[in-house]
């Protein structure tokens, strides 16, 4: 069974009776990174802390998230339907996905994209209802159809 058949069977083993997938994306949240030029040992000292300072943040954000009822992760795998908004953390090099909860698509007010990024990855922001700001990097070959998906969802809301 290939990666996209595991990813496609655990999005519809979630999704209610006649709810359709508009948007499958990857999700990633910013890790701080130190620039350094020294010795290699010195500079291996300083990546170390790095991904210490970057565990400790991740745990902050897990809780925070929680607290806001929208679950983030490192790394995630985003699927958007209709109504809502799953989401799925993903693991590094491996198949296994790990469901993380959905996220009506109403409480999303935007999706910016503040930044000119021409990489893999878009630095963009997403805002919720409540006035929450998140940064994160959304795979940049899907960006701006989330981007216009999250905005219909808005001006529909606005017309109601």
């Amino acid at each position: 069974m290939g990666t996209n058949q595991h990813i496609d069977d655990e999005m519809n083993s979630r999704l209610a009776p006649g709810e359709n997938v508009l948007l499958v994306s990857r999700f990633r949240l910013p890790k701080v990174h130190t620039e350094a030029a020294s010795f290699f040992m010195i500079i291996v000292f300083v990546r170390l802390f790095d991904e210490f300072r970057n565990l400790v943040i991740l745990k902050r954000l897990r809780r925070q998230s929680r607290d806001l009822s929208f679950p983030l992760d490192r790394r995630m795998i985003v699927c958007v339907t209709e109504q809502r908004i799953l989401l799925w953390r993903s693991r590094f090099r491996t198949r296994s996905l790990n469901y993380l909860g959905d996220v009506p698509r109403v409480r999303v007010r935007s999706v910016r994209d503040p930044y000119v990024s021409n990489g893999k990855w878009k630095l963009m922001t997403l805002e919720t209802r409540e006035g929450h700001s998140i940064q994160l990097y959304i795979d940049s070959g899907s960006s701006d159809a989330l981007s216009r998906l999250l905005s219909t969802v808005l001006n529909a809301a606005v017309d109601s």
